[in-house]
């Protein structure tokens, strides 16, 4: 669901929701989410992503990926995680039972610090995208939505 969030805010900025000055960059930007099923492409190559945050995106989108296609894969890691979604495990953001053997690797998905990460990475992104459009301080509440994940925790 983030990601569908983030391609409406992406359609919103571009189709002038937010900001009255339509400009060639935006038709640009139409056109290419128009012409490929990666939004996360299109981010990268018409915003001004830096790293970190452009290699958090990446491992999100495989995230997103792992959890829209599930597939039950017999792997070769004892732990069930696959090797280029390990820097999750490293970072302690899955559920585990640290031990040799896991969870089965879809399990290790339903993480409350997974859904953090995910929430703070896409929450990043929307600064950039909302900073990128100047967008009116009015239509600044928007921003907010993407971390009040922050409210719930502290509850």
């Amino acid at each position: 669901m983030l990601w569908s969030a983030l391609r409406c805010l992406l359609l919103e900025l571009n189709a002038g929701l937010y900001v009255w000055n339509f400009r060639q960059e935006n038709r640009k930007v139409l056109a290419a989410m128009a012409g490929t099923a990666s939004d996360l492409q299109v981010i990268i190559e018409h915003y001004p992503i830096l790293e970190p945050l452009a290699s958090e995106l990446h491992v999100l989108y495989e995230v997103r990926h792992e959890i829209v296609h599930p597939a039950t894969r017999p792997g070769p890691e004892a732990d069930h995680t696959p090797a280029y979604l390990r820097t999750l495990r490293e970072r302690g953001l899955l559920m585990s039972t640290r031990q040799e053997t896991d969870y089965a690797w879809i399990s290790q998905l339903q993480s409350h610090r997974l859904f953090r990460w995910a929430f703070e990475t896409v929450a990043d992104t929307v600064d950039v995208l909302l900073a990128h459009h100047d967008v009116p301080h009015e239509h600044m509440p928007i921003r907010d939505t993407y971390r009040e994940y922050r409210t719930i925790d502290a509850a």
